[in-house]
Protein backbone atom coordinates (compact mmCIF):
# COMPACT_ATOMS: atom_id res chain seq x y z
CA UNK A 1 0.00 0.00 0.00
CA UNK A 2 1.02 3.49 -0.75
CA UNK A 3 1.77 4.95 2.57
CA UNK A 4 3.89 7.40 1.41
CA UNK A 5 0.69 9.60 0.81
CA UNK A 6 0.11 9.87 4.83
CA UNK A 7 3.43 10.58 5.50
CA UNK A 8 3.34 13.72 3.01
CA UNK A 9 0.38 15.04 4.55
CA UNK A 10 2.36 14.66 8.22
CA UNK A 11 4.94 15.95 6.56
CA UNK A 12 3.52 18.99 5.26
CA UNK A 13 1.71 19.89 8.56
CA UNK A 14 4.93 19.47 9.70
CA UNK A 15 6.93 22.10 7.58
CA UNK A 16 4.02 24.87 8.53
CA UNK A 17 4.44 24.18 11.93
CA UNK A 18 0.70 22.90 12.13
CA UNK A 19 -0.20 21.01 15.15
CA UNK A 20 -3.26 18.66 14.92
CA UNK A 21 -5.62 21.13 16.41
CA UNK A 22 -4.81 24.04 13.95
CA UNK A 23 -4.95 21.52 10.85
CA UNK A 24 -8.43 20.68 12.15
CA UNK A 25 -9.47 24.05 12.68
CA UNK A 26 -8.34 25.42 9.07
CA UNK A 27 -9.55 22.07 7.13
CA UNK A 28 -12.61 21.42 9.55
CA UNK A 29 -11.85 18.03 9.62
CA UNK A 30 -11.41 16.46 12.99
CA UNK A 31 -8.42 15.61 14.88
CA UNK A 32 -8.89 11.80 14.72
CA UNK A 33 -9.69 11.98 11.18
CA UNK A 34 -6.71 13.73 10.35
CA UNK A 35 -4.78 11.07 12.37
CA UNK A 36 -6.26 8.43 10.19
CA UNK A 37 -5.76 10.01 7.33
CA UNK A 38 -2.16 10.78 8.16
CA UNK A 39 -2.01 6.83 8.56
CA UNK A 40 -3.66 6.29 5.03
CA UNK A 41 -6.98 5.56 6.34
CA UNK A 42 -10.46 7.44 6.24
CA UNK A 43 -12.75 8.48 3.47
CA UNK A 44 -11.67 10.37 0.18
CA UNK A 45 -14.38 13.45 1.16
CA UNK A 46 -12.16 13.76 3.65
CA UNK A 47 -8.82 13.51 2.55
CA UNK A 48 -9.91 15.58 -0.49
CA UNK A 49 -10.86 18.43 1.68
CA UNK A 50 -7.87 17.72 4.16
CA UNK A 51 -5.25 18.32 1.38
CA UNK A 52 -7.26 21.37 -0.31
CA UNK A 53 -7.36 23.31 3.06
CA UNK A 54 -3.25 22.52 3.32
CA UNK A 55 -3.20 24.11 -0.47
CA UNK A 56 -2.58 20.63 -2.27
CA UNK A 57 -4.51 18.24 -4.63
CA UNK A 58 -3.44 14.46 -5.50
CA UNK A 59 -1.31 13.94 -8.43
CA UNK A 60 -0.14 10.60 -10.56
CA UNK A 61 0.88 9.86 -13.66
CA UNK A 62 -1.51 10.64 -16.50
CA UNK A 63 -3.50 12.45 -14.57
CA UNK A 64 -3.53 15.61 -16.33
CA UNK A 65 -6.27 17.59 -15.37
CA UNK A 66 -8.80 15.19 -15.76
CA UNK A 67 -10.77 13.94 -12.97
CA UNK A 68 -9.67 11.21 -11.04
CA UNK A 69 -12.09 8.86 -11.22
CA UNK A 70 -12.26 9.36 -15.15
CA UNK A 71 -8.27 8.90 -15.50
CA UNK A 72 -8.40 5.63 -12.73
CA UNK A 73 -11.14 3.94 -15.14
CA UNK A 74 -8.76 4.83 -18.46
CA UNK A 75 -5.91 3.41 -16.54
CA UNK A 76 -8.05 0.38 -15.78
CA UNK A 77 -9.13 -0.32 -19.35
CA UNK A 78 -6.25 0.44 -20.70
CA UNK A 79 -4.69 -2.36 -18.43
CA UNK A 80 -7.04 -4.58 -19.65
CA UNK A 81 -9.49 -5.23 -16.28
CA UNK A 82 -12.73 -5.14 -15.89
CA UNK A 83 -14.47 -3.41 -12.69
CA UNK A 84 -15.48 -7.13 -11.38
CA UNK A 85 -12.03 -8.56 -11.52
CA UNK A 86 -10.73 -4.63 -10.16
CA UNK A 87 -13.39 -5.21 -7.02
CA UNK A 88 -12.20 -8.87 -6.62
CA UNK A 89 -8.57 -7.80 -6.28
CA UNK A 90 -9.55 -5.21 -3.92
CA UNK A 91 -11.82 -7.56 -1.71
CA UNK A 92 -14.83 -5.09 -2.64
CA UNK A 93 -18.03 -4.78 -4.09
CA UNK A 94 -18.54 -3.98 -7.45
CA UNK A 95 -20.78 -0.54 -6.66
CA UNK A 96 -17.33 0.33 -4.85
CA UNK A 97 -15.35 0.15 -8.01
CA UNK A 98 -18.44 2.34 -10.05
CA UNK A 99 -18.05 4.46 -7.10
CA UNK A 100 -14.63 5.32 -7.03
CA UNK A 101 -14.53 5.57 -10.58
CA UNK A 102 -17.59 7.40 -11.13
CA UNK A 103 -17.76 9.95 -8.07
CA UNK A 104 -14.57 9.28 -6.53
CA UNK A 105 -15.54 8.48 -2.83
CA UNK A 106 -14.74 5.73 -1.09
CA UNK A 107 -12.42 4.89 1.16
CA UNK A 108 -8.65 6.08 1.14
CA UNK A 109 -7.37 2.57 1.53
CA UNK A 110 -9.47 1.48 -1.35
CA UNK A 111 -8.17 4.27 -3.65
CA UNK A 112 -4.34 3.16 -2.55
CA UNK A 113 -4.90 -0.61 -3.22
CA UNK A 114 -6.40 0.60 -6.72
CA UNK A 115 -3.46 2.26 -7.31
CA UNK A 116 -1.01 -0.68 -6.57
CA UNK A 117 -2.60 -2.62 -8.93
CA UNK A 118 -2.69 0.04 -11.71
CA UNK A 119 0.96 0.64 -10.74
CA UNK A 120 0.38 3.94 -10.17
CA UNK A 121 2.09 6.15 -7.43
CA UNK A 122 -0.65 9.29 -5.98
CA UNK A 123 1.61 12.24 -4.59
CA UNK A 124 0.67 15.29 -3.47
CA UNK A 125 0.98 18.67 -5.39
CA UNK A 126 0.93 21.84 -4.79
CA UNK A 127 -0.97 25.33 -6.41
CA UNK A 128 1.75 25.39 -8.52
CA UNK A 129 1.91 21.78 -9.99
CA UNK A 130 5.08 20.88 -8.04
CA UNK A 131 5.32 17.90 -6.28
CA UNK A 132 6.80 17.47 -3.34
CA UNK A 133 8.86 17.28 -1.12
CA UNK A 134 10.51 20.92 -0.82
CA UNK A 135 7.10 23.21 -1.99
CA UNK A 136 5.37 24.96 0.95
CA UNK A 137 1.65 25.32 1.30
CA UNK A 138 -0.87 28.12 0.32
CA UNK A 139 -1.98 28.80 3.45
CA UNK A 140 -1.52 32.46 4.64
CA UNK A 141 0.79 33.28 6.61
CA UNK A 142 -0.76 35.98 8.57
CA UNK A 143 -2.58 34.05 9.76
CA UNK A 144 -0.59 31.24 10.37
CA UNK A 145 1.47 32.73 12.41
CA UNK A 146 -2.00 33.84 14.72
CA UNK A 147 -2.73 30.39 14.77
CA UNK A 148 0.68 29.46 15.96
CA UNK A 149 0.73 32.62 18.58
CA UNK A 150 -2.54 31.57 19.64
CA UNK A 151 -1.63 30.38 23.09
CA UNK A 152 1.29 33.26 23.61
CA UNK A 153 1.30 35.83 25.99
CA UNK A 154 1.84 38.17 23.27
CA UNK A 155 -0.49 37.02 20.87
CA UNK A 156 -0.34 38.32 17.33
CA UNK A 157 -2.63 39.78 14.76
CA UNK A 158 -2.98 39.14 11.06
CA UNK A 159 -3.43 42.20 8.97
CA UNK A 160 -5.55 40.89 5.74
CA UNK A 161 -5.54 42.96 3.02
CA UNK A 162 -7.67 43.13 0.13
CA UNK A 163 -11.78 43.28 -0.62
CA UNK A 164 -13.13 42.59 2.60
CA UNK A 165 -16.06 39.77 0.67
CA UNK A 166 -12.79 38.51 -1.33
CA UNK A 167 -10.78 38.17 2.05
CA UNK A 168 -13.27 36.35 3.60
CA UNK A 169 -14.11 34.24 0.92
CA UNK A 170 -10.51 32.72 0.65
CA UNK A 171 -9.97 32.81 4.71
CA UNK A 172 -10.44 28.96 5.75
CA UNK A 173 -13.35 27.59 7.30
CA UNK A 174 -13.60 27.52 10.92
CA UNK A 175 -11.01 29.93 11.23
CA UNK A 176 -12.53 33.40 12.02
CA UNK A 177 -15.09 33.28 15.31
CA UNK A 178 -16.35 36.98 14.47
CA UNK A 179 -15.82 40.04 11.85
CA UNK A 180 -16.83 43.55 12.32
CA UNK A 181 -16.53 45.61 9.20
CA UNK A 182 -16.85 49.50 9.08
CA UNK A 183 -17.84 50.57 5.99
CA UNK A 184 -17.47 54.59 4.95
CA UNK A 185 -20.78 55.70 5.61
CA UNK A 186 -22.24 58.03 3.60
CA UNK A 187 -22.37 61.87 4.80
CA UNK A 188 -22.04 60.39 8.50
CA UNK A 189 -17.89 60.62 9.10
CA UNK A 190 -15.25 63.15 8.13
CA UNK A 191 -11.98 61.56 6.87
CA UNK A 192 -8.73 62.77 6.88
CA UNK A 193 -8.42 62.22 3.48
CA UNK A 194 -11.93 62.55 2.45
CA UNK A 195 -12.38 59.65 0.20
CA UNK A 196 -15.78 57.59 0.06
CA UNK A 197 -18.87 59.16 1.75
CA UNK A 198 -18.20 63.13 1.25
CA UNK A 199 -20.30 62.75 -2.02
CA UNK A 200 -22.50 65.19 -2.38
CA UNK A 201 -25.48 62.93 -3.12
CA UNK A 202 -25.84 59.54 -2.11
CA UNK A 203 -26.64 58.17 -5.44
CA UNK A 204 -23.06 58.89 -6.53
CA UNK A 205 -21.50 57.49 -2.81
CA UNK A 206 -23.49 54.36 -4.18
CA UNK A 207 -21.82 54.73 -7.51
CA UNK A 208 -18.79 54.00 -6.17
Amino acid sequence: MHRHIGEELSSVRSDRSLRLEDASILSAVSVPTIRRLEGCRGTLSSLLRYTKALGFSLQWHGLNEQPYGKSISQRRQKLKISQRQMAKSLGVSHRTVIALEHQFKGRVETFLACMAILNLRPRLRNSANCTRPGISCSIDDELLSVLNAKNSSRPKIALLCGDALSVLRATPTHVVDCVMTSPPYWSQRIYEAEGIGQEQHVDLYLAQ
